[in-house]
């Protein structure tokens, strides 16, 4: 009998988090970024639809008073969306990289100081991928990869 496993990782807003300790599944990603009394701050947030549309009702009077800058922030063409968001799964490769950290005892969600990526997304850094194309080419690695299941990104049987 085959098997599958699918891992779906799912997004939490931040604000429930930071102020209920609660999750609550994020609809979207949103930055904001405020420049006031000489002092630039920004936030990648994700936000559940309740709190998406209260930030955008608290903000609207703002936006309708002002005026658009000669200059507008540059900002990115698409939302980052992880590999492994709801409704998405992770590719061969990236799950081969999720693999190999646990193979290594890597934690690929949080920074060396324990702080986590950004909306719990994991990182793969370029030392990480130097590492991971050479252990691959090892015997050892080889047989590793040989042995991964296809949810882990190998070819299965």
């Amino acid at each position: 009998m085959a098997k599958r496993t699918v891992v779906q990782v799912i997004m939490t807003d931040d604000l429930d988090a930071h102020e209920a300790g609660t999750e609550t599944e994020a609809h979207s990603t949103v930055l904001v970024a405020l420049v006031a009394g000489g002092v630039a701050q920004q936030a990648e947030l994700e936000l559940s639809a309740k709190h998406e549309a209260e930030l955008g009702e608290l903000l609207a009077r703002y936006f309708a008073a002002g005026r658009r800058p000669a200059s507008p922030l540059s900002l990115p063409k698409q939302p980052r969306v992880p590999a492994t968001a709801p409704g998405r799964v992770a590719g061969p490769a990236t799950r081969r990289l999720l693999a190999y950290c646990r193979h290594v005892a890597h934690d690929p969600y949080h920074r060396a100081d324990g702080e986590p990526y950004s909306g719990g997304k994991p990182y793969f850094g370029p030392t990480l991928q130097r590492r991971f194309d050479a252990f691959v080419e090892t015997d050892e690695g080889r047989a590793w990869l040989a042995g991964l299941s296809e949810a882990d990104g190998g070819e299965g049987s």
